[in-house]
């Protein structure tokens, strides 16, 4: 059989297999087929959106329409993953960095966030990057989408129109866009689901294809008709461009009565009083491909990592695969192993494609409490390890202690209860704390070379938080 007789089989035989077939299926036969890897993602891609059209009437189940080629989608595992271990852990490990500056507040984001086949069928949305809703990654602990917005006519518009849709610049004619919705329509999904989580503070990053007045005026019209208020804006006079303000924090923005930080390039008039810019001069932010990405921290140094925001993606799309798209093979992602070292060294910024429940990505991206943990313990300590258990307070252990002067962290004895670590501390010029990211946590780790101290955490009932935000 020839290599296209090949590819029609598998892709057929992903829609004719039954239910049973595919629910077994140990592993993808387009590997093993021999294809080539750019061949292989275009495959998968193919019965990737079939299985979506399979599930989008909802008769179905998701284990009936799952295929034996590309990834498998379970809506049923996003709802377990909301209401499990990692979830809540991603959760207490952003509420802890929510006092950081956004130069090192860590954020778990989704790149290209919008290019699904869970959206109606189009050329782009078929070569996608996500296989999730925006909702639904959210759902998963995601705090940063990135919304490509073209300047596009539209049937929806009516005429020109902000269209979010995965395309070439304006300058090669928008090229990939074609029927996609509106940014209006996909900012309403992102409302709705801040309307029920008012609590929660999400960075937008809108790379933008309007270069025009009228395309950057209907753009802001969209953002102030659905995210409106709740917009942190910059505060430029009109005309101008803000860049990012680094010293700023999550907790700033709540105070501010505020949801949503939106960041892209300077844009022209109300565009940019909506907008900060992220690039430009001052160059607040660095990024690169995850297939640059070496242990132990990348390609940034040190002084990079603590004065900007850090941001590594990813493109497991069929362009990303081919020559005019990187050649990128299969394991220049961000795998799980990756995941982990960008949370130690402090990348800042993950964009992460075909985010799915169990991928391992998000369980690596966990640095705080053991897997179980907190239990039984109203006081919070450091393995060996580095990961995190509840404990009886009066336990005797030394205090894990940070320097206020440059953020050092030191273990501070002698042993003895918790209620000692504070005046341990002090006494060596340093306050009791708790890490707030993977790196301060590595830090401590290894300054603590095998002992287990106390943290800055207090708790009851299970749910701990800070000492000195109590």
């Amino acid at each position: 059989m020839g290599r296209r007789g090949l590819v029609l089989t598998l892709i057929l035989g992903s829609a004719l297999l039954p239910a049973g077939a595919a629910a077994q299926s140990g592993g993808d036969p387009c590997r093993p087929a021999g294809l080539s890897h750019s061949l292989c993602t275009g495959v998968e891609k193919l019965a990737e959106r079939a299985s979506a059209e399979c599930r989008r009437p909802g008769v179905a189940t998701d284990s009936q329409c799952a295929s034996p080629v590309g990834l498998r989608v379970d809506r049923g595992a996003v709802d377990a993953f909301e209401g499990g271990f990692t979830h809540r852990a991603l959760a207490f490990q952003s509420a802890l960095a929510d006092d950081l500056p956004l130069s090192n507040a860590p954020w778990v984001g989704t790149h290209n966030s919008y290019n699904s086949p869970s959206e109606l069928p189009t050329i782009s949305h078929t070569d996608s990057n996500q296989q999730l809703s925006t909702t639904d990654q959210l759902r998963m602990g995601v705090r940063s989408l990135e919304i490509d917005v073209h300047w596009f006519p539209s049937a929806r518009g009516p005429g020109f129109a902000p269209v979010v849709c995965h395309a070439r610049p304006g300058s090669e004619g928008h090229a990939g866009c074609s029927t996609e919705r509106l940014l209006g329509e996909v900012l309403a999904d992102i409302e709705a689901w801040l309307d029920a989580n008012p609590g929660e503070v999400i960075l937008l990053y809108l790379e933008d294809h309007l270069q025009s007045a009228p395309a950057y005026q209907a753009g802001a019209a969209a953002i102030d008709s659905t995210l409106g208020q709740r917009v942190y804006r910059p505060a430029t006079p009109a005309g101008g461009c803000e860049s990012l303000p680094l010293d700023i924090a999550r907790d700033d923005i709540r105070a501010a009565g505020k949801q949503v930080l939106i960041v892209g390039r300077c844009g022209a008039g109300p565009w940019a009083e909506r907008v900060f810019d992220w690039g430009g001069a001052a160059e607040p932010h660095v990024e690169s491909n995850s297939s640059t990405w070496s242990a132990p921290c990348g390609g940034f140094t040190r002084p990079t990592y603590e004065a900007k925001l850090v941001r590594y993606y990813e493109d497991r799309t069929w362009v990303g695969t081919t020559p005019a798209g990187g050649s990128l093979g299969p394991s220049s992602g961000i795998t799980p192993q990756k995941a982990r070292e960008m949370t130690l060294c402090g990348v800042d910024l993950t964009g992460l494609d075909q985010l799915l429940p169990g991928d391992g990505r998000l369980e690596a991206t966990v640095w705080s409490w053991a897997d179980g943990e907190p239990g039984t313990g109203d006081c919070a300590a450091q393995r060996a390890d580095g990961r995190w258990i509840s404990a009886d307070c009066a336990g005797s252990r030394p205090a894990a202690c940070r320097s206020t002067a440059d953020g050092s962290w030191s273990v501070v004895g002698p042993a003895g209860p918790k209620s000692g670590a504070a005046a341990a501390c002090a006494s060596a010029g340093r306050v009791a704390a708790a890490p707030r990211t993977g790196r301060e946590n590595d830090l401590l780790r290894i300054a603590a070379s095998g002992a287990e101290p106390w943290l800055g955490l207090s708790g009851s009932g299970g749910s701990f938080a800070a000492d000195d935000a109590r």
